[in-house]
Order: C-alpha cells, then sequence, then structure tokens
C-alpha cells in the first residue's frame, strides 16, 4: 500500500520504496492534490496554485502530462479524473498527518482519562512521525503555507501534552533541558513557560522557576505588551506559596484547540495561505467571536467574515496602518518603519524600504502604489520582486494638510483601478497617473475639496466631505457624471464623508460626526439608505467584500453591514483597528491602540428602545441606551471628543459611564435613566473649530428637558464654552461633572486663572458645574513641593502659553513663593521650528538647579533636549501631565532620564478598595488594562447618579445636591464637592524616568494653604 508522508519533505513509499515522483511542478502538483485529498480539484485551480496570476497558455496540457506521469508513478485508483478536475483517493492511514492526527487523539484521550503511561507512549508515537518541517521542499510555495503552519502548530501542541504526560509521571528533571531549549524557541507560548516553571520547582529548584516566570513576563510585555495569563499567574503563585498540589499530578495549561484541515485551505488561493506560512510570527486564533484575541498592537489579523472569529494573526514590525490588497495579494504600509511588507511566504515576508511614509496605499493595474502625503510624492512599487521602480512628485499637492496620526482625519487618498491611478490630497484637483511611466498625465479640477478616491469597473469615485457630496467620474473624459448629495443642507451635525469604497455590489461612504454609512446604488446612482454605526465606536476606515461593508472602529470593534439586509453587527477584534481590508474573501484589520472593544460589543445592533424622552440627535449622539423594558425619564449625556487624535481615552471613559449605569441598571433611586453619549469633536481639517461643535452640543443639552446632567467635558475649553450655556438652560443651571477638565479659572480665581474667571462661566450667579479630578493648582503646587524635597532651589518656569500650560505653570510659580523657594526666571517658549539657543543660555545663567515646563509634549520636545544638552546634568526637569503619553520616553530619548512628570489623581493600584474593584470588574470587559484616567469618569457617573436620585426631579435641584455632595468608601475614596465645584480629592502622582522607564516617584497631596487664591 502506498504511504503518504509530508511531516517532512514530501516522500510517496511502496513497500519501503521511496518512488519518484517527477520535477519540482509534477511533485507541487501532488501536494495540491495531498492537501485537498478526497475533493476534485479543478484544472484551472490546479494551474492557479502553480503558475500563480500568469499560467502558461499551455498550463492545462502541462497539467494533463503531470497528472499522466503521476498515474503511472503511483498505480491505478489512486488519481481520477472527475469532471474538469482531478481527485486523489486515499484510504485511512496512508497519509502520515493522518496517522499523526490519530495517535494525538489517542494520547489526549488517554491523559485526560489519567492513563499517564499511554498518553505519553502515544504522542511519543505520533512525534516520532515527523521527518523535519512540514513539507519542507515547499516551504515557500504559498499552496502549502497554511497547511504547514497548522502542522507545525499542531506539533507544538502534541509536544506540549507529552510533556504533560511526562511531568505526571515524575520525569522531572530529565524534561528541564529539553523544556528550556523549546522555550528558547518559542518564548512566547505560555504553556512551555508554565511547564519550565512546574519541573524546575519539581526537581528543587524554586528560585529559577520563579526567575523563569519573571522572564517570560518581560518577553510578553515587551513584545506583545500584555501581562502573563490568569493560568501563569496562579501557578507563580502557588510556587510562591509552596502549594502542595503541585507535588502531584501535573497541572495540565490550557492549550490552544486544535485546528482541522478545512474550508480555509480552498477558499483563499495564494494570499491566505501565504499569511498563514509566516510561522514565525504567526499565532491561530480560536474561531470564535466571543472575545478579542488581538490584545497586541502592530498586528494584522485575519477575520472569518461569517462569525468575526480571528483566525490568524501576523506580527508586523514598524507601526502597521494601511492595507492595501488587489484580490489575492495583501501589502501593509509601516508608519514609524517607513515600509512597505507583503504578509507573505517566508518570514517575516517581503519587505520594501520606501523611505517614505505610507499615508494612503493601492494595489492594481499590476503594480503597489503609495502615496507620501508629507512629501507630496508617488511612489510605485513592483509588487512581484519588492522594489521601488518609480516616484513622482505631485506638483502643488497640499503638503499643510498631511498628518501621521492614524486617528486623525487624512483627506490623501489614492486609487489605482478604471484604467489608471488617482490621487486626491485634500485640494479639489485629482491627479490621473498613467500606470505605465508613473507619471501624472493629467488632473481634474472637481470645484470641492476631494477626501478620498475609490476606483471600480468603468467609474472612479469621489467624495467631499465640506460639501457632503459624492461625485462619479468618467475615467475616459474626466468629467463628472454623477453628484449624489448625502445631506440637502451641509452643516454642523450633516454626515461628513471620510472613506468610499466599491464592493458586494454597492458604494459605500463612511460619515464622520454622524458615525453612519451611506449605501449607493452604482447603476441608479442614488442613495438606497443610510447606516447609524454609532459615533462612540469612533469609525475610521471602510471596505467593501465578501457580502458587506465593513468599518474599522477606533473602539477595536470591526462593524458589518449586510449588503442585502443592510443588518449591522459588531465583532470585537483589538484594542483599536487603523484599517480593513477584504481579500480571498477573508478580512483583514491592522490593530493599533485604542480602548478596546466593550462587553457584549459582538452582538448585533437592535433598534432603540421605546422611550418617552426626546432623544438627543443622532447626528452627534449615538442611540439613546436604557434598561430593557424600562421607560426612561431622563436622560443623562456624555459629552467627549470621539474621534480623531487622542480619542481612545475618551472612548474608554465613555464604555466607564455606561458600565455604572449598566451596574445600576439605568436608575438613580426612583427615577428611571437613558444615556447618549455625544461627541464634541469634528474632523474636517477645513471646517469650524471643536469650539463651536461644543456650543452646539451644550446647546442641544439646555434646549432639551429631558437631559438632566451631562458628564464631561473632556477639555477644559470645551468646558469653558459649555458652562455658561448650560448656566443659562431653561428650568434652572444644568449639572455638569467633568472627569477630566483641570484649567483653575473654570471654579475658582487664582494663580492660574484669567482675568474675569469664573465669574463668566455663570451668568445666573448659581454654580452648576463640578470635578471629580483636581484642578491645575493642585497639580503645580505638588510640583513645587516636589522640587523643594529634590533641592531645587532656584527654579526657572517656562510655558509654551497655551491656557493650560500658562495656568499650570502659574500654580507653580505661586506656590514655589509660598514655599520660600527662589524662581530665578520665568518665560514663554516659542514655535518648536525656531532655535532655543538664546532661551537655553538665559536659564543657564540664572543658575538655576530645576527648571518647570508647563505645556505639551508635541510642543516641548525640543525645548526640553536642548536644555538638556545646555544645562549640567544635575538640573532637575520638571513637567506637568502635558508631557504624559506612551511616546515620552521614545521622544524625548535619552535626555528624559531623570526627569520627572505629575499626573492628577491616583495610579489605579493607588486606588481604594471601591476603586480597586471597579478596575476588575469594568477591566473584564476589556482587552487591555483600564487607563489611569478612567476610574474619574466612573466616579464621577456615579456622583451624578447619587445627586440625581437624592434630589426631587429637576435641574435646580440635582445642581443643588451635586455641589453639596459627600462620598464616603467611594471609586476615589472619600472626598466631597465644594461650594464652588472642586473636589476635595487631591492626590497628585508623581512619576520619573529611571533606566529609560516611567517609574512612580510619589504621591503628594498639597495642602490647602498652598493652593489657596
Amino acid at each position: 500500500m502506498l504511504e503518504f508522508r509530508i511531516l517532512g519533505p514530501l516522500e510517496v513509499v511502496e513497500h519501503d520504496r521511496l518512488l519518484v515522483l517527477g520535477g519540482p511542478k509534477q511533485r507541487a502538483l501532488l501536494v495540491i492534490l495531498l492537501l485537498h485529498r478526497g475533493e476534485v480539484v479543478s484544472t484551472d485551480r490546479l494551474g492557479d496554485e502553480l503558475w500563480g496570476e500568469r499560467p502558461p497558455a499551455s498550463a492545462a496540457k502541462t497539467v494533463q502530462v503531470y497528472m499522466s506521469n503521476l498515474r503511472k508513478a503511483l498505480g491505478d485508483g489512486v488519481l481520477v479524473t472527475r469532471g474538469h478536475g482531478y481527485l486523489l483517493q486515499t484510504a485511512r492511514g496512508q497519509v502520515d498527518v493522518d496517522r499523526f492526527e490519530v495517535l494525538v487523539d489517542a494520547g489526549r484521550t488517554a491523559l485526560g482519562e489519567g492513563d499517564a503511561r499511554g498518553a505519553s507512549e502515544r504522542l511519543r508515537e505520533a512525534l516520532a512521525l515527523w521527518r523535519g518541517p512540514p513539507l519542507a521542499d515547499f516551504a515557500y510555495e504559498p499552496f502549502a503555507q497554511a497547511e504547514a503552519a497548522r502542522l507545525e502548530e499542531e506539533r507544538l501542541a502534541a509536544l506540549e501534552d507529552r510533556i504533560d504526560a511526562d511531568l505526571a509521571l515524575g520525569r522531572h528533571a530529565a524534561l528541564v533541558g529539553e523544556l528550556e531549549s523549546l522555550v528558547r524557541g518559542h518564548p512566547l507560548r505560555e504553556r512551555l513557560q508554565g511547564q519550565l516553571m512546574l519541573a524546575l520547582y519539581r526537581s528543587g529548584r524554586q528560585a529559577d522557576a520563579l526567575e523563569r516566570y519573571q522572564e517570560a513576563r518581560r518577553r510578553l510585555t515587551d513584545e506583545l505588551g500584555i501581562e502573563p495569563g490568569p493560568e501563569l499567574q496562579e501557578l507563580e503563585r502557588a510556587i510562591l506559596n509552596q502549594d502542595p498540589e503541585l507535588g502531584g499530578r501535573s497541572r495540565r495549561l490550557p492549550r490552544p484547540p486544535a485546528r482541522r484541515r478545512g474550508a480555509l485551505l480552498l477558499a483563499l488561493g495564494g494570499l491566505i495561505l501565504a499569511a498563514a506560512a509566516v510561522a514565525a510570527v504567526l499565532s491561530l486564533g480560536g474561531g470564535t467571536s466571543s472575545g478579542p484575541v488581538l490584545a497586541a498592537v502592530d498586528r494584522v489579523g485575519m477575520i472569518d467574515p461569517r462569525t468575526g472569529a480571528v483566525l490568524a494573526s501576523v506580527s508586523v514590525a514598524g507601526a502597521p496602518a494601511r492595507l492595501a490588497t488587489d484580490g489575492r495579494e495583501l501589502w501593509v504600509g509601516g508608519d514609524t518603519s517607513q515600509t512597505l511588507q507583503r504578509i507573505d511566504p517566508g518570514s517575516p515576508g517581503t519587505v520594501v524600504a520606501v523611505n517614505g511614509f505610507p499615508s494612503a496605499l493601492a494595489m492594481g493595474v499590476g503594480s503597489l502604489w503609495m502615496v507620501d502625503a508629507l512629501r507630496g510624492t508617488l511612489v510605485k512599487v513592483n509588487p512581484a520582486y519588492g522594489t521601488v521602480v518609480a516616484r513622482t512628485s505631485l506638483t502643488g499637492a497640499a503638503r499643510e494638510v498631511a498628518i501621521s496620526d492614524r486617528a486623525a482625519f487624512d483627506p490623501w487618498s489614492v486609487a489605482a483601478g478604471a484604467g489608471g491611478v488617482w490621487v486626491s490630497d485634500g485640494s479639489s484637483r485629482v491627479y490621473r497617473i498613467d500606470p505605465q511611466s508613473a507619471r501624472v498625465t493629467g488632473g481634474l479640477n472637481l470645484g470641492t475639496a476631494i477626501d478620498g478616491l475609490a476606483a471600480a469597473g468603468n467609474a472612479v469615485w469621489a467624495i467631499s466631505g465640506n460639501a457632503a457630496t459624492v461625485l462619479r467620474l468618467d475615467p475616459g473624459t474626466g468629467r463628472v457624471t454623477a453628484s449624489i448629495s448625502i445631506v440637502s443642507r451641509p452643516g454642523l451635525e450633516s454626515p461628513y464623508p471620510i472613506a468610499i469604497a466599491a464592493g458586494a455590489g454597492f458604494v459605500w461612504v463612511l460619515n464622520a460626526n454622524s458615525g453612519t454609512v451611506t449605501k449607493i446604488d452604482p447603476i441608479a446612482r442614488g442613495i438606497v439608505t443610510t447606516i447609524p454605526i454609532g459615533v462612540d465606536r469612533g469609525p475610521l476606515r471602510l471596505a467593501a467584500g465578501a457580502g458587506a461593508a465593513w468599518v474599522a472602529n477606533g473602539d477595536g470593534t470591526l462593524s458589518r453591514i449586510d449588503a442585502s439586509s443592510d443588518a449591522v453587527t459588531y465583532f470585537p477584534i483589538a484594542h483599536g483597528l487603523t484599517d480593513v481590508a477584504v481579500a480571498g474573501g477573508y478580512v483583514w484589520v491592522t490593530a493599533g491602540p485604542g480602548p478596546g472593544p466593550r462587553a457584549g460589543a459582538g452582538a448585533p445592533v437592535s433598534g432603540p428602545a421605546v422611550t418617552s424622552v426626546r432623544a438627543l440627535p443622532v447626528s452627534f449622539c449615538a442611540p439613546v441606551l436604557s434598561q430593557a423594558g424600562q421607560r426612561p425619564r431622563y436622560l443623562i449625556a456624555s459629552d467627549m471628543p470621539l474621534q480623531g487624535t487622542g480619542s481612545e481615552l475618551p472612548l474608554e471613559m465613555t464604555d466607564a459611564i455606561r458600565f455604572i449605569l449598566q451596574r445600576d441598571h439605568f436608575r438613580a433611586g426612583r427615577f428611571t435613566l437613558g444615556y447618549q453619549a455625544c461627541d464634541d469633536s469634528l474632523v474636517s481639517p477645513r471646517g469650524p473649530p471643536n469650539e463651536v461643535r461644543c456650543a452646539a452640543n451644550a446647546r442641544a443639552f439646555a434646549d432639551d428637558p429631558s437631559v438632566i446632567a451631562v458628564i464631561g467635558p473632556f477639555f477644559s475649553d470645551c468646558a469653558a464654552i459649555e458652562i455658561p450655556i448650560a448656566n443659562r438652560a431653561t428650568h434652572g443651571p444644568l449639572a455638569m461633572i467633568a472627569p477630566a477638565a483641570t484649567a483653575v479659572g473654570l471654579t475658582h480665581a487664582g494663580p492660574g486663572a484669567s482675568s474675569g474667571e469664573p465669574g463668566r462661566y455663570y451668568p445666573t450667579g448659581q454654580r452648576n458645574f463640578a470635578r471629580v479630578i483636581p484642578p491645575d493648582n493642585v497639580q503645580g503646587a505638588a510640583d513645587a513641593m516636589l522640587a523643594q524635597t529634590l533641592g531645587a532651589n532656584r527654579l526657572f518656569v517656562l510655558d509654551d502659553g497655551t491656557l493650560y500650560g500658562s495656568g499650570v505653570a502659574a500654580s507653580f510659580h505661586s506656590a514655589a513663593t509660598r514655599l520660600g523657594l527662589h524662581v530665578v526666571g520665568a518665560s514663554h517658549w516659542q514655535d518648536p521650528s525656531r532655535s532655543y539657543r538664546s532661551l537655553v543660555g538665559r536659564v543657564q545663567r540664572s543658575g538655576a538647579t530645576g527648571v518647570f515646563l508647563g505645556g505639551y509634549l508635541e510642543d516641548g520636545s525640543a525645548l526640553f533636549k536642548a536644555l538638556r544638552a545646555g544645562l549640567p546634568t544635575e538640573v532637575r526637569m520638571l513637567t506637568p501631565d502635558g508631557f504624559n503619553g506612551s511616546g515620552l520616553v521614545a521622544e524625548l530619548g535619552s535626555s528624559a532620564e531623570g526627569m520627572t512628570m505629575s499626573l492628577p489623581g491616583k495610579r489605579l493600584s493607588a486606588l481604594p478598595p471601591a476603586g480597586r474593584k471597579f478596575v476588575s470588574e469594568f477591566g473584564a470587559s476589556l482587552i487591555a488594562p483600564a487607563q489611569t484616567d478612567t476610574p474619574y469618569a466612573a466616579q464621577a457617573t456615579q456622583l451624578m447618579l447619587d445627586a440625581i436620585a437624592r434630589s426631587d426631579g429637576t435641574r435646580a435641584s440635582v445642581t443643588h445636591e451635586l455641589l453639596t455632595a459627600k462620598v464616603s468608601n467611594g471609586i476615589l475614596g472619600n472626598f466631597a464637592i465644594t461650594p464652588n465645584g472642586d473636589t476635595t480629592a487631591d492626590a497628585i502622582t508623581i512619576y520619573q524616568v529611571r533606566n529609560g522607564t516611567l517609574r512612580l516617584l510619589k504621591i503628594i497631596s498639597p495642602p490647602p494653604a498652598l493652593t489657596a487664591p
């Protein structure tokens, strides 16, 4: 009987004799049939797999010749012709993979029944079938990659099971060396790490076992940004406690579910097989949509379009963001590495250094195209060879609108198709590029700013955000053949198109401001419907295919809009998503930073609950949420910037507000409540400033009698606009509570406040605003106390001239003077593009032993570096929370060493029991740990609910209860709200950069005498 072997190089054996199988293509043909044994594979499909997109004219004839040769080698009845295809017939046990899987199943059954010896024997027998890497002689063939990756995963899982069995048999010491070698090769496999810890512990090496845990934790946090799983953490605790159970039967750490050969191999052709090929960087998901699995950023994920399951994720260095595909190949741009990478055979795949920022990508007309908006150029890449073949300058391109923040609006776009390559740069001009020469052959002035392009069939589609319009262009004449208005009258609350895609039979447009998708019939050239996604999800990017439109959301969910029914389903995927593409019948996403999907994010959208309240407009607010079957009497609105740069924290705060309301069943005492998450950001770089949005929101809140309270705003400048509008609201001042607005003048006068503050915010003479975060004068005082502690008695105070920077600097200056410290100088700093030599000289001549920089990291990094370079190393550098950010150390480099940074409030671990409980319960609904500021949004919500519960249901009563509130055992501990709206919870957390890492230094609570006006 024939024996087919693919657990190593391809072999076919008959009576212990190796058969001669012919040349590489003929052997490859046999492998393809083996991978699909028992299935009919068409001649066309075989040709595609063997030669890709460019099969020779004689492909069909050549396949017939190969088949004839293989039939002679294998004998009659093995290869059968069926219709226009071929079938490889094998009996059970003829293929080594089948025997391997049978033995592994038997071993796992024995292990589950407590027969460790039988399990070890069966699993060893299974592993002995392996002769090397699976399909080793086809390692670079796309058709073999997915199966090779699956088999390697199966081998490792079987090996882990065999080690479990050997641990149960007491073979601890003998396993240590083998496990150490395995862990070196697979440092991110927590099960292997746990087995090595257990083997070391049982061998009398407790200290080594604990050190192994710390090393595993370092690798996980450094490379993936995650903590070890609960099983590994539990094992460490058991070792620390010398748990007697560790001496008995081996703990079996959970193993990933086995992945069987199936539709994945058939459906995708070269693309998906290639992606799965990256064995060194690919991890397989569990096949369900019950929860997200892309727990780390910098990954490209492959999603099942039916279930939303993450089937695979590929680690890609360099901040992957934009995706491009022609339906078979998939490319991703690395923002920080300035590379393009193909998800392709090899490890980690073809990488092209483009030396430019990949603002936008497209693949089509035979090439890969990249727009570098920072340089105003178009780059043409040959995808077959992975080389840059042309760079084209887009003369007159609007470089001033180029951005590199993937959460912000980017008007640059490139589309390939309809006989050309098309580029928009945010102006009214669309460039036409010749696909062969990559030269600009024409420009179309469309009379309105263009923010996105898509090419499909014989048409080019363009969107204009300002005009809220979709344009159809004839690629031959350049004429506009259809103009489709998304709204009849564009305005502040109207949809603002930011992305367009063609596929699944329609043209789809993603609208910011309103969080909707517009569906357009490309034949009738009219709008079919508008589908809400929700502004609270932070929708960013759009793709179409596989029977649906797909929206990548900043909150980490992927929205699927069924092309037939328009039904929307949300799948939780990652912390945040930055792009989406459809290729080979599967959906691909790039994962970036973000709050992560909320609990229940995978549930389909349902209609709004029956409500007696007057809902706020869905143009800037999410639909009303309330308890099922319960009619809300009042509305609570939150007001946060949910789109664009820096939206990750406000999105997470919005989730925390929702969490508290759900926990309390949307009730405040006897009052039933509904909740709407509202957005106070605008995405258009050409539209009105966000202040206009803040004012419009505040008027909507004040004029809606259903709104009983507002949680927000997030920023102080927005609060300064909204407070007086809410203060003059009908039926009494509308209560507002902010979790993050820290400007001094919002609540009281004194250092850091401007002339006329806070009186101008309260025209009725009654207060209606409170906050749960310490204001900037408390932070400035804490920094002054820190300077005194550090021995910095001669201080130079700098600020960036912003409301925040000058306010916190003035507070620091005042507190330092009260402490008896000598302020030897003060100054504003200027545009970061200018030289700071003169300013650094002034600081140096002053003899300062400490420098305080009131402002933001993005504007102050150049000055900070200049000061570090020009001042003695012992000079202390102190900064407030404006310098906070994940890129602090990376931005400042070695100059950050020793600097301090203050943050208002407490870190998560310093919260009281109620706060830690909230963090634990709320964190269970997230992928990543909650951010430090999130508990403040939860406390603000609870405080407002308590005020409503104590009130008589009027706005005036709620405001009174809020401003006389006292909290015991709350999320933030014990504190009160003062009559002016400040909190008595005045803790400021101080961090210091040590050895390149931001570490906790101390927590300071300034005395009232130091912060008094």
